[in-house]
């Protein structure tokens, strides 16, 4: 983007969250006004409503301006986001520092302040935090398959210890998926026509989850690894299969997930020291994590329900 493209913001609308609560009405109605004059919370990395809005800039970081648009110019992402920076001390130090790295990137000098670092990046990435609808159905979620993932797991290395025939390991898998899909119908059923495209992602990375697991317990049966620490080996593959859907959730969900990402590259190569206790292993990763991950949503779902009705437009 040129620097002649440069618009400047609306003086007359307040910082979002600076405003008394009582005048949020009023606010509300000069920000749409706004919009319909052009201004749009896309020039802020920061999209919907008044009320996404003040949740949005409380509750995640904002978005790269040139995810947004490609031909915005490097520095002048820069100066964007060292003003939306959530810390103060990594603002710019009073608006006269503003206008003058702004008039030296409109004459097409070099701009004051310097760019992120590789950890600044870093630190951006795991802050990263999508705030999505439905986040109790989600945390209701979570809870439950954290609770069956904790017993399949017990269950499956007691059979193969055991020496179970084959058919018992195929019913407890089988029971494993029925008692998963049965709590996604429960939560999501009445409303999936209605689901946010980032809950449609995140469904999505279940679906492809479940897919590989199956796909890998499958050839591990097949194979006639039924007994014995053969019957495990294909813990190792799931775990990585777990990281990567870790990961892809946690570009979309939550940036933390990213560390649960590595966090099972690391575990698949802790059980081939040892691969007896692969069940156990992934059993308590898997199942603690995902009750870890509902007990957060369901703390972002009650914290969302007590906002303040004036905050609503």
């Amino acid at each position: 983007m040129a620097p002649h493209a440069v618009r400047a913001v609306p003086a007359a609308l307040p910082t979002p969250l600076a405003i008394r609560p009582g005048r949020r009405k009023v606010f509300a109605s000069r920000f749409q006004q706004s919009e319909n004059q052009g201004y749009s919370t896309n020039s802020l990395c920061l999209q919907g409503s008044l009320l996404a809005l003040l949740q949005q800039i409380r509750d995640r970081e904002p978005l790269l301006p040139r995810t947004l648009n490609p031909h915005i110019d490097r520095d002048l992402e820069t100066i964007c986001l060292k003003c939306l920076e959530k810390d103060p001390q990594g603002r710019y130090g009073s608006a006269n520092d503003l206008a003058n790295d702004l008039e030296r990137y409109l004459n097409g000098q070099p701009i004051l302040v310097r760019g992120y670092t590789l950890f600044e990046l870093m630190r951006y990435l795991l802050r990263h935090r999508q705030p999505i609808e439905g986040e109790a159905s989600w945390a209701a979620i979570s809870l439950a398959s954290g609770m069956i993932v904790l017993l399949t797991h017990l269950l499956l290395y007691a059979l193969i210890v055991m020496e179970r025939p084959l058919v018992w390991l195929g019913l407890a898998a089988g029971a494993h998926w029925g008692l998963i899909a049965l709590v996604f119908w429960r939560q999501l059923g009445p409303r999936w026509r209605a689901m946010s495209a980032i809950e449609r992602y995140m469904l999505a990375g279940w679906i492809g989850h479940a897919i590989s697991w199956l796909l890998l317990f499958s050839l591990s049966v097949l194979g006639g690894s039924t007994t014995g620490p053969a019957a495990l080996s294909w813990y190792p593959p799931l775990s990585v299969a777990t990281g990567l859907t870790y990961f892809a959730q946690g570009s979309i969900f939550w940036g933390r997930l990213y560390l649960l990402g590595l966090g099972f590259f690391a575990l698949a190569a802790l059980m081939q020291l040892h691969l007896l206790w692969s069940p156990l292993e992934f059993a308590v990763a898997q199942g603690g994590s995902l009750i870890a991950i509902g007990l957060y949503l369901r703390r972002q779902a009650r914290r969302r329900s007590n906002l303040p009705a004036g905050t609503e437009t």
